[in-house]
């Protein structure tokens, strides 16, 4: 693979409507750019670095009239090719990608069990199974239950919303980690690590932004699509030591359990991962002795489709320029790297990624929090 560069010539109709002149001109209307960084000479069994970027252009095609205000005459129309470089929103996601893909990873070498936590947490996990648990012993316990469930109902029915908040987050907080960790002891149990491990992880956003084209009053609507791809493929020995064993079963940095038991910690962990990356970070630590070898590779891909449709006034002449034109760009990376250890994780950094599930979440502890 070599790089290279490659175009398409275009043009327009340029008729001046003063003149009754129609002249045709030459633009170029499409580009494409590949640049090899380094060029791939491995297989899938025995990889190597390589990298190249990529750069599709299409330049603005529409129309473009000139009318003058007086007398509202048409003056001048551009249609066609008109060789106008379209605006490029790109944004690397990149480490998004990486980070989710390396917990993956992780997540299948060590298993997704923390005892630590879980036994830090017992007495809210008692506290729980004892609410619905406690008085049940007897036929008249039975009986108080149903009494107290039945009056739930009736508070449910003056103000459901609170009721409804309080269950999803029981569920979500206290239920579910509960019956995974009972499950997660029992796999880590008969859990053989695996050999080789392989984690994928996509990062996606896409957008719509006005931009300022330098003509007053006129921008351009652009929707903008950015998606990253992130492939990490390591190879490991077996455990080999009493701590790579016991650290399928618990998490064994205290900092990480700290941040775990902080009052709504996981709200935090949605707007930067603190958590997650302490988690990795201890992983890739472990890890260290038991790597044999490894790749990342990284991908992105980013879309800026760009339509010129409006007005823009030129005062000064007595002009206004009706637009209607369309362009688009694309953008690309793909990057191989090879591993020399286990995986590092990337400092967190500030995102907003709530998806339908957090935002549930979101919205019933903001319902606790209303008190009527």
């Amino acid at each position: 693979m070599k790089s290279y560069s490659q175009s398409l010539g275009g043009s327009y109709s340029d008729t001046n409507f003063i003149t009754g002149v129609t002249t045709t001109v030459l633009t170029t209307k499409y580009e494409h750019n590949l640049i090899v960084t380094s060029a791939p000479k491995g297989d899938f069994k025995n990889p190597t670095a390589h990298s190249y970027s990529t750069l599709t252009v299409n330049r603005l095609k529409g129309k473009k009239t000139t009318i003058r205000d007086s007398d509202n005459l048409l003056q001048r129309q551009l249609n066609g090719d008109l060789g106008i470089t379209p605006v490029s929103l790109s944004e690397n996601l990149t480490a998004q990608a990486y980070t989710r893909a390396l917990g993956k990873l992780y997540d299948k070498w060590r298993g997704e069990l923390d005892l630590a936590v879980d036994i830090a947490e017992a007495h809210q996990a008692k506290a729980m199974l004892g609410k619905y648990l406690s008085g049940v012993s007897s036929f008249r316990g039975v009986m108080t239950k149903i009494g107290h469930a039945a009056a739930a109902l009736r508070r449910a029915r003056r103000d459901p919303t609170k009721i409804v908040a309080n269950m999803w987050l029981e569920w979500t907080y206290g239920w579910k980690p509960l019956a995974t960790s009972i499950y997660g002891c029992f796999d880590e149990m008969y859990r053989v690590r695996p050999y080789r491990v392989r984690a994928k992880a996509r990062a996606y956003k896409y957008r719509q932004v006005g931009v300022a084209t330098g003509f007053p009053g006129l921008s351009d609507k652009c929707t903008v699509t950015n998606s990253s791809r992130c492939l990490i493929d390591v190879y490991f020995r077996p455990p080999s030591s009493v701590l790579s064993t016991l650290s399928g079963y618990t998490s064994l940095n205290p900092i990480g359990i700290a941040w775990e038991l902080v009052p709504y910690s996981f709200v935090v962990d949605w707007f930067i991962d603190i958590g997650g990356y302490v988690r990795n970070l201890e992983s890739c630590y472990l890890s260290r002795s038991s790597f044999v070898k490894g790749y990342v590779t990284t991908t992105f891909r980013n879309e800026t489709h760009v339509s010129r449709r409006g007005i823009s006034v030129d005062t000064g002449a007595n002009l206004r320029t009706v637009w209607d034109a369309e362009g688009l760009t694309i953008d690309g990376m793909k990057d191989r790297s090879i591993l020399t250890s286990s995986p590092l994780p990337r400092p967190p950094s500030p995102k907003v990624d709530l998806g339908s599930y957090r935002m549930l979440s979101a919205a019933a502890l903001l319902r606790q929090l209303i008190k009527h």
